[in-house]
């Protein structure tokens, strides 16, 4: 016994001088707290776990600031309060919906149901309950924009996407980049047909056709379509590039998209050698070319934003077909 204590001192120590200290750590002190041998309740868990991060920890730890934080749970908190209410009736269980938001963040962040076990002291079926009800709540009450048909706001966009880059691009009317992200999923049931989710980047996968503005904000997705779906059919089968075969963007606007989609229905595409126009918007091919793609570069770098932020997207998505779209859905929104 004296042995077993030498020696987790000694590794108590190493890591407190070796090891630099982090939001698990904290966690792992908050689990370790003794509170007069009772459990702490979770809305007391919650505020100990506030108390305990620092303001910079509770942005990396929850990927958005305190303030961010509160006025989410207060758009979707009378969802929460309900998920609370049913499931205190059905099993007696009481989980307060700061607790069922933070529980799906962290989640969503990359963390382990198991540290969310730890944590907050619930079984691994509570987690997934709270988890999977609050994944649908934020895809319920948060729309995505969508691209306006205002005049007035189209011409805002067009502006912001022109003098996103000094010095000012030239391309003027670019309301918004459009491109596809294959996210990995486990193979797909039976039912689904998993042939088809097989992607040309040797994995199964969901191909999501995004649309951003120039401050990188996600305002439209689709992902109905099979992973083997290439993008440019992927798009003109979502349902904003069906609007746009039907009614167009008004003149002088445009879709910024790599030459995977077509070029047509207000996508504007790279200019290709087979073209036999001598320049464009008063440019020649390579420099026309050089500027649309900076244009259309705000969706990779959104992209690039949305996995960083999302740790669960690090990994493939290991839910039910429908669920994994939930969960890809509230991770853009």
């Amino acid at each position: 016994m004296a042995a077993k204590r030498v020696a987790a001192v000694i590794a108590v120590a190493y890591y407190l001088l070796f090891e630099r200290v982090t939001f698990a750590d904290s966690i792992r002190r908050l689990c370790a707290t003794p509170r007069s041998g009772s459990r702490l309740r979770n809305r007391q868990r919650f505020s100990s776990l506030q108390a305990a991060l620092s303001r910079t920890e509770f942005t990396r730890a929850f990927r958005m600031t305190h303030p961010t934080f509160l006025t989410l749970l207060r758009l979707l908190e009378g969802d929460l309060t309900r998920d609370m209410r049913m499931a205190a009736r059905s099993s007696g269980g009481r989980v307060e919906p700061a607790i069922r938001l933070a529980l799906t963040v962290r989640m969503l962040s990359g963390a382990s149901y198991l540290d969310m076990m730890m944590l907050f002291r619930l079984a691994s079926s509570t987690v997934y309950d709270v988890f999977h009800s609050t994944v649908a709540s934020i895809t319920r009450r948060i729309a995505m924009p969508g691209l306006p048909s205002a005049q007035a706001e189209l011409q805002s966009l067009a502006l912001a996407f022109t003098t996103s880059r000094q010095p000012p691009n030239p391309l003027y009317g670019c309301v918004g980049a459009v491109d596809g992200i294959c996210i990995e999923i486990q193979i797909p049931a039976d039912e689904y047909g998993p042939r088809g989710f097989y992607c040309r980047k040797g994995m199964y996968a969901i191909p999501a056709q995004a649309l951003v503005d120039a401050k990188y904000r996600f305002l439209y997705l689709s992902a109905k379509c099979t992973g083997s779906t290439p993008d440019g059919i992927a798009w003109e089968s979502s349902s904003l590039g069906m609007l746009l075969r039907r009614k167009s963007l008004p003149l002088g606007f445009w879709i910024a998209g790599d030459a995977a989609y077509p070029c047509r229905n207000g996508v504007l595409t790279p200019w290709t050698a087979g073209q036999l126009l001598d320049n464009v918007f008063g440019v020649s091919r390579d420099a026309f070319n050089f500027f649309h793609s900076s244009l259309r570069m705000h969706v990779e770098q959104a992209f690039g934003m949305l996995v960083q932020r999302f740790g669960i997207l690090w990994r493939k998505l290991s839910f039910s077909l429908p669920t994994n779209n939930s969960v890809l859905s509230a991770c853009f929104r």
